[in-house]
């Protein structure tokens, strides 16, 4: 091969990595689903009623957990009806917040149920207005998004809801 055709390959090749790698990366921000280990850090564990995905799972739990830097994931895990065998069916691979710029600390967090809503709920220092987590099941992207308010102790209250798909099948 002589010195022509050598250069002409590396640059072909250096070319084609660049315009696979802008590629890659957008299809990694969605498909980035990391295991997350459950330990001391789990707080709270919603059983039976979240959003079943395919009629064929038993339950489908909301596990949401808080690490020691303060940074938070949120999975969605199937169970079995003796809340046995948790496998992650997805978690939760890009948050999209609108807040100030002041540090969000998360106070307590607990699980709730009523007649009309189900879903986790957190008291959380900081003026958060809103939160949009994007996350992967068998190949479609779902959105869980967050309604708040003011409380009377001048904290947020957070209701996560997964409200819809919003991107379709990812190849």
């Amino acid at each position: 091969m002589n010195k022509k055709s050598f250069l002409f390959l590396i640059v072909f090749l250096i070319a084609a990595g660049c315009s696979s790698g802008s590629r890659f990366s957008k299809e990694v921000l969605l498909s980035n689903i990391r295991i997350s280990s459950i330990d001391n850090s789990l707080t709270s564990l919603i059983p039976n009623y979240w959003k079943n995905f395919e009629d064929n799972l038993n339950e489908t739990a909301l596990i949401w957990f808080v690490n020691n830097s303060g940074n938070s994931s949120i999975l969605i895990t199937e169970v079995n009806s003796n809340a046995e065998e948790l496998s992650t069916l997805a978690e939760i691979t890009k948050a999209s917040k609108k807040q100030n710029k002041e540090d969000l600390k998360i106070s307590s967090t607990q699980a709730f149920s009523s007649e009309d809503k189900t879903g986790l709920y957190f008291l959380m220092e900081g003026k958060t207005i809103q939160y949009v987590f994007l996350f992967k099941h068998k190949n479609r992207v779902y959105e869980a998004s967050s309604i708040s308010h003011q409380n009377s102790d001048h904290l947020k209250e957070e209701l996560f809801y997964v409200t819809k798909e919003v991107i379709g099948s990812i190849k």
